[in-house]
């Protein structure tokens, strides 16, 4: 049974890492297939750390 959770708590992490680097700020317009991001309506300061590092 402990196989089971840890298996299944493996998957859940393995399915979350691609998109850690992928969350679009509120107000933006994310593409990751384009590796676009525009944020003309979140009034930004800021680049924010949460988006992909490969985006333009």
């Amino acid at each position: 049974m402990r196989l089971l959770y840890a298996l299944a708590a493996l998957l859940a992490v393995l399915g979350m890492a691609g998109r850690a680097n992928a969350f679009c700020p509120v107000g933006c317009l994310c593409d990751d297939e384009t590796l676009q991001v525009t944020c003309d309506e979140a009034n930004l300061e800021v680049i924010p750390i949460t988006l992909n590092p490969s985006v333009q």
